[in-house]
């Protein structure tokens, strides 16, 4: 079985690295690595983002105490939590996020009639694809990242740790509901869908200051100038909403070893995607594939340990390469 892992991984690399060839060589002939995609200007002002974060806070803060007590015990106890009780209490916390996200989603579509974050309807199948290719080109490099910073650096994570503690039918269960079912959604409708959405309109659009605060329609003929000889994808006004939004979905996974740094990876990655398509759905997909693969690998080090090399770390999306 070890030898078809080593199988599976070489036939993974090799389209990795044929997709990133084709995609250079098409950069080549074109002048761009990907095709932008016709999309409408985010709404979103300050203060949206603002509200969707209280809104995140507010619940997480009522679900900390609440969740204990469902659980039969206390706030106070939930440092003194088993692998399976904190499995349980962050599947549950999960599900108050995604609950949160949706909530912010219909205040958005209340207060500007519109979600701008999930493309058109006719491009669902286009942006499924752009997902699975993206997959394949980003997640084995976010993978040979953390392979590497994992040497330096030992990795942490509460949901990985406490499933490797008590590795049941239940605490696997929660475990794919707080990282596939609600994590890939809930980080990609901030960080992509409000937070990049927000920065992209602030550095392309010379707008009044009441109008980056409160969001609302794009107003016309506002479009920042670029010079002639600098094609705007190579901007910093193109770069700079995908850095910032990335540093900072970085820092939110801070605590975790390493994690950040390919993380910041991935979030370039994802961020280029939905600069270019206008579209969450494909970042969702790479979000989730990754998480999933991580769990994955995961339950299989735990089920087989005689599969995986002695040195192998438990680490989100590391294929293990020997």
């Amino acid at each position: 079985m070890q030898t078809g892992f080593v199988i599976i991984q070489f036939v993974i690399l090799t389209m990795c690295l044929a997709m990133w060839a084709h995609r250079l060589i098409a950069k080549r002939r074109i002048g761009e690595f990907m095709n932008s995609r016709q999309h409408d200007v985010s709404p979103i002002g300050i203060i949206d983002i603002f509200v969707t974060v209280v809104i995140w806070f507010s619940l997480q803060t009522i679900g900390a105490i609440l969740i204990p007590l469902a659980m039969g015990t206390s706030v106070m106890e939930i440092q003194n939590f088993d692998a399976a009780q904190l499995l349980e209490f962050s599947g549950w916390a999960m599900l108050l996020q995604l609950a949160a996200t949706i909530a912010a989603m219909v205040y958005m579509l209340i207060r500007h009639r519109r979600v701008t974050w999930f493309g058109q309807a006719n491009s669902l199948g286009q942006d499924m694809l752009i997902g699975g290719a993206a997959s394949l080109m980003l997640i084995p490099m976010v993978m040979l990242i953390q392979l590497v910073v994992t040497q330096l650096i030992p990795y942490t994570h509460p949901t990985l740790d406490s499933l490797q503690e008590n590795f049941t039918g239940s605490t696997v269960i929660w475990a794919w509901i707080a990282a596939v079912g609600v994590a890939p959604f809930t980080e990609e409708v901030f960080f992509r869908g409000l937070l990049q959405g927000w920065l992209q309109r602030t550095f392309d659009h010379e707008e009044p200051k009441e109008v980056w605060i409160i969001g609302g329609p794009v107003t016309p003929n506002t479009n920042r100038a670029i010079p002639n000889e600098v094609p705007f994808q190579t901007s910093y006004r193109f770069w700079a909403p995908i850095f910032i939004s990335s540093i900072l979905f970085a820092a939110v996974h801070a605590g975790q070893g390493p994690a950040p740094i390919p993380l910041f990876f991935l979030a370039l990655g994802l961020g280029y995607i939905f600069r270019k398509t206008g579209s969450i759905v494909p970042c969702v997909i790479v979000h989730l594939v990754l998480n999933s693969l991580s769990l994955i690998l995961l339950s299989i080090g735990i089920m087989y340990p005689e599969l995986m090399p002695p040195e192998a770390e438990p680490a989100p999306g590391v294929i293990w390469f020997w």
